[in-house]
């Protein structure tokens, strides 16, 4: 056993022996030094706030050698990037000329910055010249986590500005109520958002989750993902604590169904719409379990603008869309979805049988 670990202690030397780097004396790029000098740079204990408009920062470049030198001979392209998460504002350059090793006074606008990030450069290159990929960092630069409503607001109705980050929802000193759970993820609320808008999320488990509708989160995180329109949070973690406040639907109106930015409003919120006529089915009942009610009587049916879908209803014995065409709901309660395949696209998903008046 004795000549067995000298033998394996040697294999491993002789291993280190082969990784082991042996640095040149190339006094070319190697790295940078980047610092904010104007800024909202923030602290461990006290971030800056979550940014709902472009923030400016003002930075001051050095090139460094290998010894960490000043590197006066560099000439070259940089390219900023936001890690780890966050973004570069619109119309904000993505690359600068750095010459005779420096830059000063080099203004950059972020957006959607949130938790521990640092603005990077990285030698780039171009056409005239090929970049070594040496990179540096700013300090490191304090936010606040975002809310579900910072999440969710968005231009585009079908995406949200967040899209493919990590996030850690703030939900520890707000009232995040879950309202709706499903066979794969739940439906939760903010109840601090103010008018109640955005304040929606869908919370995607892949499983049936361990939790019940009325109970509060303290922790919520996960990655923000997009299902044909639908804002997700995927690959989730989250704490609960109790039981939230009650969550009063929203109400929506003729109007409102026919405008995809004020529908955008309330996606994942509970909500109820009022003295509706369910309309023949048709195959997407059969295939999706999706059927379509009217704010205009049968007669709205033909026209897909002023109709919503009820959706996943199957598992409620008391209703049978097909026997009902023509019937009059006085409210119909749910959260609300969107799928940008279906048609219309904007449909409601009831909790129980008893969401139905």
């Amino acid at each position: 056993m004795k000549y067995a670990s000298v033998a394996i202690a040697l294999i491993v030397l002789a291993a280190l022996a082969a990784c082991s780097v042996e640095f040149n004396d190339d006094t070319g790029i190697s790295s940078f030094a980047v610092r904010v000098s104007d800024g909202p740079t923030g602290t461990v204990s006290d971030s800056q706030a979550f940014p709902n408009e472009p923030l400016r920062f003002v930075l001051q470049i050095r090139a460094l050698d290998q010894a960490g030198n000043f590197l006066s001979s560099y000439n070259g392209k940089v390219a900023f990037r936001i890690d780890p998460v966050g973004r570069l504002a619109a119309g904000q350059p993505s690359r600068l000329e750095i010459e005779n090793g420096k830059a000063d006074d080099v203004e950059v606008f972020v957006e959607v910055c949130h938790g521990a990030v640092a603005i990077w450069v990285e030698d780039a290159g171009g056409l005239e010249q090929e970049g070594s990929y040496a990179a540096g960092s700013s300090q490191v630069l304090y936010f606040a986590d975002p809310t579900i409503a910072q999440v969710q607001r968005t231009d585009n109705f079908e995406s949200s500005g967040l899209f493919g980050d990590f996030v850690e929802i703030r939900a520890a000193d707000r009232n995040v109520v879950v309202t709706n759970v499903r066979r794969d993820g739940f439906y939760c609320q903010d109840l601090d958002e103010p008018e109640g808008a955005y304040a929606g999320m869908y919370v995607y488990t892949h499983n049936r989750p361990d939790v019940e509708t009325g109970v509060r989160l303290t922790a919520l995180r996960g990655q923000v993902d997009e299902f044909f329109g639908f804002t997700e949070l995927g690959f989730p973690d989250y704490l609960t604590a109790g039981s939230g406040d009650e969550v009063e639907p929203a109400v929506i109106t003729s109007s409102r169904v026919g405008g995809d930015d004020a529908m955008e409003q309330l996606e994942s919120s509970l909500v109820r719409i009022e003295n509706v006529t369910v309309c023949p089915v048709n195959e997407q009942y059969y295939a999706y379990d999706q059927w379509p009610v009217s704010f205009d009587g049968l007669a709205g049916c033909e026209d897909t603008t002023g109709t919503i879908l009820i959706a996943e209803t199957q598992v409620f014995d008391t209703i049978d869309p097909p026997a009902l065409a023509g019937e009059i709901f006085t409210r119909i309660t749910g959260t609300l979805r969107y799928h940008y395949l279906a048609d219309p696209s904007w449909m409601l998903i009831p909790r129980r049988a008893a969401d139905f008046e």
